[in-house]
């Protein structure tokens, strides 16, 4: 999980629950929000509205579309290919099988991904890897193009 990232109140136990309900599950990767626009009350998000900042608000609307959206249908068929570094949840045997994160790559979380899926496939492994919609992480975005980038 990311330093600037905060869990919705019952996340964690909604992460765990597929590897809990299906032995063959060895990731799951939960729904990352934009942190952006939400009021927390004692440590629960009490309301989220669209941020002010147009730059926040237009990751808000793509985070939406494309995640969100991707991440359901591709999960039906077990082809989800990334798993938010914010937000994650892994089989440790598997992941050492496969040499854990190459921290060489860009994009070490869908790297990863992409060689569990190849070693389960390779190894004739019945496999699922997963993602639980109900299991919220608010994440800050960049509200500068400057950062946007990084």
């Amino acid at each position: 999980m990311d330093a600037d990232s905060i869990l919705q109140h019952d996340s964690l136990e909604k992460i765990v629950r597929p590897v809990l309900e299906d032995e063959n599950v060895i990731a799951v990767g939960g729904s990352v929000r934009p942190a952006n626009g939400i009021v927390i009350k004692k440590g629960h998000v009490i309301k989220y509205r669209l941020p002010r900042n147009i730059i926040a608000r237009m990751q808000s609307l793509e985070y939406a579309r494309s995640f969100l959206a991707a991440r359901i249908l591709l999960d039906k068929i077990n082809a989800n290919m990334i798993i938010f570094g914010a937000f994650g949840l892994f089989e440790k045997k598997t992941v050492i099988a496969v040499g854990g994160y190459d921290s060489s790559t860009m994009g070490e979380d869908m790297e990863l991904v992409v060689r569990l899926h190849e070693f389960s496939r390779m190894n004739r492994k019945l496999y699922k890897i997963d993602f639980a919609q109900d299991a919220i992480c608010w994440s800050q975005t960049p509200e500068k193009l400057s950062e946007l980038g990084k």
